[in-house]
């Protein structure tokens, strides 16, 4: 069962093709950020990251390094949204200003 819709799935499909064009990518990241913000996405990282790190239910997380596994996980992949956050709005101020231009 998924929780996307029919077509956040075509997007997915496109996305497992080995030649997906760079405007399925931007639609992609631009329907990611019409749902969430790079805020709203740390903050759902974070809650996800401590409820694995003090769950009974998670025996793999018994060492530190597994703890630190999964935290150099959540500060990478912050990393790689605040940076696909900055590409998107330049993105988006380019095409207003192509829209813009005469």
């Amino acid at each position: 069962m998924s929780t996307l819709s029919i077509h956040q799935q075509k997007m997915k499909m496109q996305l497992q093709q080995t030649n997906c064009s760079k405007d399925q990518l931007w639609n992609i990241i631009e329907d990611h950020f019409r749902y969430y913000t790079a805020p709203g996405i740390k903050d759902e990282l974070w809650m996800l990251t401590i409820a694995i790190l003090s769950s009974d239910q998670a025996p793999e997380v018994e060492t530190g390094n597994d703890c630190n596994s999964r935290l150099h996980f959540y500060e990478q992949s912050i990393l790689f949204i605040e940076a696909v956050d900055q590409l998107y709005r330049q993105h988006e101020k380019k095409k207003k200003k192509r829209k813009s231009e005469p």
